[in-house]
Formats: structure tokens, C-alpha cells, sequence
């Protein structure tokens, strides 16, 4: 189903990303493909800026974060599920019409917790392996952590407890390190936090995303009921995004249908995406649009699954059909 040789006995599904690990059978054409992509993100940002919508330092922080953000979700979507579902992940990432507007002041969020969750799942892996292995990765966590405490708080709070989550799931040995790895991020991001002084005041740091249609539906039903205006989130990343709502629909279609499509690389994005959907109780409304690469991820490992299965012309066709329609829908913006 993979492509990848099967397990070897005895061997613990915890060792990896049960169903799938890797990137597979791939060449050089896909990675073209993502380049593509982000480039065309990339000049969508450009057009946005040339219409005056990224005018500050923060905004241009927040336009590097989006195409971060996508190179993150390429990067994990192609080693945990194929170049098949990262690119249609890709592909709707690239072409939601709010990337380049409204959705953009979330993107440091975003990118901190989809960062510091997957290299909390790296740190994990490399646990089990020689010591060489641990210090860049730690590393790098330390770094995710400052930089994501110093923009946004909240979203690394979000972050390390998403990531603690994860590695406690994955780890089998090492797990008497993770109070000491935990105690060196936690106060690299207390060092982000007691530095955020420093980071311009019109930075966005928990501001809701605004401006959308949609608001008039979803705000008296959720409103009143939970106290939040979830309509000025919903909107920018839905509206005029047909393909993505296909898409989602679709992989939590095949989700609930097939067996061989719950395992943990789809079962953990999915459930990340809940939680943080959960904690726009409490961090405001901008935490749902922090959910969303985590939901693309999920999209990305369902449709591999139907790529790779008997009825491949089907998601393929699928697959054509969402990022095509959110590609003219861009276009029409």
C-alpha cells in the first residue's frame, strides 16, 4: 500500500508513523511541483503588498511566516505521506484565497505549533537513535520555541503541549529526558516571552482575523451561545475556497469509511486540529485558523491513502477537481 518494505518482526508500531514512514517512491518532478507552488504563493504575497495590504515590518514577518508555513507542510506531507498527498496539500494551501489577505496575522501561530509538534515527532525518533542525532533537533526546537514565544505566547504554550502529547505517544525509551528537554523549551520560550518588548507594536499577536461575508451566519449561532466571534475566522479561510471544503469533506469521507486510513499520521493532525479548534475558547478566535495546516496535513495522508488504493481515478479526478477549483477561485480574487 506504501510502497515501503513491511515492518520487521516484533518491531513496535510506535518506531514510526504506523502505515507509513518516508517519503517513498518519488523523483525530482514533484519537488519541481512544490517549488512551483510556492513561488505562485509567493507572488500572490507580492501582489498583495503591491496593493498596499503588507505595509509594516510585522506584516512582512507575517508573509515570510506564510511561505514558511507552506514549506513546513510540504516538508512533513512528502516524508510522512508521499509526494502524491503533500502536493495536493500543497495545492490547496497555495491557492486559498485568504493566504494572502486576511489570514496572514495567524501565520507566526501557525507556523510555531505546526513546527514545534513535528520537531517534538523528530526529537522522538531520534531518541531511539545514536546521541549525534538529538543535539540539532533539539536545538532547533529551542529556536521554534523562542521565536514562536516571542510573537505569539499563546501558540507556544499551544505548541509544547501539543508536542509533550506526541512524544509521550511515540516514545518508548528515553521518556525520563523529556521533564529535562521540556525544562530547556520551556525557558527558551519564557526568554521569547520576556523579549517580546521588542517586537513592533503593531504586531499581531493575538489579533482575530476580519473581513468576511460569512460572519453574518455564523455569528448569531455561535455568538451568543459561546461568547466568541467565530464568524471573522471562519470566512477568511472558507470563503470563496470550494476546493478545500472538497477536499476536507472528502478525506473525513474516506476517513470514516476505511479502516486502513485510521492510523496515527492521520488520526494525530486530525486530532491536533480539534484541540486547537477547541482553544479558541480560550486563546481567541485567531486559534482556529492555527488548525489549519494541521487539517491540510490530514487531507494530505487521506488522499494518499485513496491515491494508492483500488479506486485511484477516483482521487485523482478528486484530487484535480479541489485544487482546480481553488486555483480559479485565487485567480479570481
Amino acid at each position: 500500500m506504501t510502497g515501503q518494505p513491511p515492518p520487521a518482526a516484533g518491531a513496535s508500531p510506535r518506531a514510526g508513523f504506523p502505515g507509513r514512514c518516508g517519503p517513498g517512491r518519488d523523483t525530482v518532478a514533484p519537488r519541481w511541483l512544490a517549488g512551483a507552488l510556492l513561488g505562485v504563493l509567493g507572488g500572490r504575497l507580492l501582489a498583495s503588498a503591491g496593493r498596499g495590504s503588507f505595509g509594516s515590518p510585522a506584516a512582512l514577518v507575517c508573509s515570510f511566516a506564510v511561505l514558511g508555513l507552506g514549506g513546513c507542510l510540504w516538508w512533513v506531507a512528502h516524508r510522512q505521506v508521499g509526494a502524491g498527498g503533500a502536493l495536493v496539500a500543497l495545492g490547496l494551501y497555495a491557492f486559498t484565497p485568504a493566504l494572502a489577505a486576511g489570514v496572514a496575522p495567524a501565520a507566526p501561530g501557525a507556523l510555531g505549533i505546526f513546527a514545534m509538534v513535528y520537531t517534538g515527532v523528530g526529537v522522538a525518533h531520534a531518541l531511539a537513535g545514536p546521541r549525534r542525532k538529538w543535539r540539532p533537533r533539539i536545538a532547533l526546537m529551542c529556536a521554534i520555541c523562542f521565536f514562536t514565544g516571542a510573537v505569539q505566547p499563546w501558540a507556544c504554550v499551544l505548541g509544547l503541549l501539543l508536542a509533550l502529547l506526541a512524544m509521550l505517544y511515540l516514545l518508548e525509551r528515553g521518556r525520563r529526558l523529556l521533564p529535562v528537554l521540556f525544562g530547556v523549551w520551556a525557558f527558551a520560550a519564557a526568554l521569547g516571552c520576556l523579549l517580546a518588548r521588542a517586537v513592533p507594536a503593531d504586531f499581531p499577536r493575538a489579533t482575530p482575523v476580519s473581513g468576511f461575508r460569512f460572519g453574518p451566519v455564523f455569528g448569531p449561532v455561535f455568538g451568543p451561545v459561546f461568547g466568541l466571534r467565530f464568524g471573522p475566522v471562519f470566512g477568511p479561510v472558507f470563503e470563496s475556497s470550494a476546493g478545500l471544503v472538497l477536499g476536507c469533506a472528502a478525506a473525513l469521507a474516506l476517513y470514516a469509511a476505511s479502516r486502513r486510513s485510521r492510523y496515527f499520521g492521520n488520526t494525530a493532525p486530525l486530532a491536533a486540529a480539534l484541540l486547537l479548534g477547541g482553544s479558541a475558547f480560550l486563546a481567541g478566535p485567531q486559534a482556529v485558523v492555527w488548525l489549519f495546516p494541521f487539517a491540510l496535513l490530514f487531507v494530505a495522508g487521506v488522499f494518499a491513502d485513496g491515491l494508492e488504493g483500488r479506486s485511484r481515478g477516483v482521487w485523482v479526478g478528486l484530487a484535480v477537481l479541489a485544487c482546480g477549483a481553488q486555483c480559479a477561485l485565487a485567480c479570481l480574487q
